[in-house]
């Protein structure tokens, strides 16, 4: 230090995203930490970097930092060298001011030190804020909503000609925990010197909203043709016992993409040809070959292991994040029943990576197979939690055991949706009206295939896995896609499995022309 007389040493930076026992602890106790920084981690895990968190993830961290003394950690995807990855610093920045994470000991991540240097932008941007300038965020908050409450709460605001909405997001707060409805989100739009009011999003909100955390929101994004003109937006809170007290601020209008909404075939089946993705399923049975029918198989036949896993038994599958993050299957009960519970059989423990689902959920509904939980008037969608979780028999950490759905409600059809945690061996599925096993009755299908192995390819391909192509979730990045080249014709079939109104279809593609990536 003797030849650097105007350094001083502040203190040691530990690079470590982890607080875990062992060596963070014994450096808590040795040398001490004066200042600990969290990290959101939105800039990589944005819609479209094939992530969850939309810009309400600041929020969220920031809330927690304040609450735990601790900093925020400002992220750029790449160097911010695109303009999206450009409104994403500016939403950490401006976030920094509303919420004061700001004046506060920060660290910065700003990948490729290459790219962010030659992003004048960017840098702009860091130049202000790191002088106590207040950056303007890409969302507009604090608009002025006209409300209404007749029976559901409405909120109605009209659009400039300055706005380019592309989603609302919900900023729920601790005193709305525990609500449970429906959001449905409307444009009044004009094309043509047509305007009508179009439904642009819904979605349910449900146990899993506030399962982790005091402070989450919800995003409902849209997108609209490039001659629709949206002139009013119109939000509806539909509630099942009570509703919500909300207020200008916790809406929020975003404006730069955030994906795309559910819409009434996410997560239908479909099938391309000549096929990409080869349906031989290392475990269990086949009933997935099967398009336009559903079936009955393993999940039906009586049979299931109350102890250990038996591999005849089971159908299975393997969490890959690389291709889906759910497992799906849906039901048909061959008419409108009044079922009050439904039962999983399944195994876990970890013995084998065979472990219990991260979630589980139930949607039913009566007028069409709810593939997601958008609901629209032709096609009202409930969602349901799972009540217990009960182990039946175990050998150590290899142990059988049931999920319940206490449901109590009419309806035909219905989809289990599981967040496998590695391996999810599923036994059975059974259903009760009035305490009478009805699952003689249940046909089902395999929404999202069983492990299955791909067909092999030698010109280089982006294989299909079964599910990507109708999952909701559209890439802006190159990541897990599906794609041929320029000289193949496929055709791609979806199937809705019972008849409904179609009133327009879209087909989403990645354009990177250096790449020699093109829409078709």
């Amino acid at each position: 230090m003797k030849q650097y007389s105007m350094l001083h040493l502040w203190g040691i930076y530990l690079l470590r995203e982890d607080i875990s026992l062992g060596i963070n602890e014994q450096i808590t106790l040795e040398i001490s930490i004066d200042v600990a920084i969290l990290q959101s981690g939105y800039a990589f895990a944005s819609p479209l970097m094939q992530g969850t968190f939309n810009a309400g993830r600041l929020r969220t961290t920031a809330k927690l930092a304040q609450q735990y003394g601790l900093g925020v950690e400002i992220e750029s995807h790449q160097g911010s060298s695109t303009d999206y990855e450009i409104a994403l610093l500016q939403n950490y920045l401006a976030q920094g001011c509303i919420d004061g994470y700001q004046y506060v000991p920060t660290a910065y991540f700003l990948g490729n030190y290459e790219s962010v240097a030659r992003s004048k932008k960017a840098c702009d941007l860091l130049q202000k804020y790191t002088s106590s300038i207040c950056i303007e965020p890409t969302f507009i908050s604090n608009a002025k909503w006209s409300w209404t409450k007749n029976p559901n709460i409405q909120a109605k605001i009209g659009v400039s000609s300055d706005m380019r909405p592309s989603g609302i997001r919900i900023n729920w707060s601790p005193k709305h925990k525990y609500w449970f409805g429906r959001v449905v989100v409307e444009g009044f739009i004009a094309m043509n010197n047509n305007s009508i009011w179009k439904m642009l999003s819904s979605t349910e909100i449900g146990a899993k909203t506030w399962r982790d955390e005091d402070w989450p929101s919800t995003l409902l994004p849209f997108s609209l043709l490039p001659l629709e003109k949206i002139l009013s937006i119109r939000v509806v809170f539909i509630g099942s016992s009570w509703l919500p007290s909300l207020a200008n601020e916790d809406l929020i209008i975003e404006q730069i993409p955030n994906g795309i909404a559910l819409q009434a075939s996410t997560g239908a089946p479909y099938r391309i040809s000549p096929s990409m993705f080869s349906y031989n399923p290392q475990y269990g049975d086949t009933t997935m070959k099967t398009l336009s029918n559903f079936s009955r198989g393993l999940l039906t036949d009586g049979q299931w292991s109350n102890g250990q896993w038996e591999p005849t038994m089971s159908v299975d599958w393997l969490d890959n994040t690389y291709t889906h993050s759910y497992i799906r299957i849906a039901l048909d009960f061959t008419a409108i029943m009044n079922i009050n519970e439904i039962i999983v059989r399944l195994h876990g423990g970890s013995y084998g990576s065979i472990n219990w689902p991260n979630t589980a959920r139930l949607l039913v509904s009566s007028d069409c197979v709810p593939f997601s939980s958008y609901s629209s008037s032709d096609c009202t969608v409930k969602s349901y939690p799972c009540t217990d979780r009960i182990i039946t028999g175990s050998k150590n950490t290899d142990q059988g055991g049931l999920l319940l759905f206490k449901v109590s409600s009419s309806f035909r059809w219905a989809k289990l949706e599981f967040q496998p945690n590695a391996w999810l061996m599923i036994d059975e599925v059974q259903a009760f009206v009035n305490g009478n096993d009805i699952s003689h009755l249940v046909n089902y299908y395999f929404l999202t295939p069983p492990t299955s192995k791909p067909v092999s390819s030698s010109d280089g391909a982006y294989l299909d896995d079964g599910v990507r192509l109708n999952d909701g979730a559209i890439a802006g990045v190159l990541g897990p896609i599906t794609g041929w080249m320029k000289s193949e014709l496929r055709t791609i079939t979806i199937d809705l499995l019972i008849n409904g109104n179609i009133r327009e279809t879209s087909v989403w593609a990645l354009i990177k022309p250096d790449w020699a990536i093109s829409p078709p």
